[in-house]
């Protein structure tokens, strides 16, 4: 039985750069059945789920997908491995969760402020 593992990170980025948290989650290739027998890349996908409710996150050919999260909010996620030609998905992985975190409190940009002067016009 092949073992896959998830790799969740969160990343903090500035609150000017993206409005939201993203959940980073990365795995392992995964290369054969359950039987051994070796399998070719381009013929499996990933689905990672929210494991309560069963909704899929992200669904991908690649390692990797990007899950956007609100300020506060949890996402406890499992995934699954799915061979393209038949559908069938492998047994679910580890169970994850990750955070969004806190929204960071920052000052308000500075405004720009002008000044304009009007000299009384002379009187004829």
């Amino acid at each position: 039985m092949r073992i896959l593992f998830v790799v969740v990170l969160f990343v903090s980025v500035p609150a000017f750069a993206q409005t939201s948290p993203v959940i980073h989650a990365a795995w392992l290739a995964v290369t054969t059945e359950s039987d051994g027998t070796v399998v070719d890349s381009a013929e499996v996908g990933y689905i990672v789920y929210e494991h309560e409710t069963g909704q899929a996150l992200c669904e991908t050919q690649g390692l990797t997908c990007d899950i956007e999260v609100a300020y506060g909010q949890c996402v406890i996620m499992h995934m699954v491995a799915k061979k393209m030609t038949t559908g069938l998905e492998s047994l679910p992985s580890n169970i994850v969760e990750a955070c969004g975190g806190d929204r960071a409190n920052f000052r308000l940009s500075s405004p720009t402020l002008t000044a304009t002067v009007s000299s009384p016009t002379p009187e004829e």
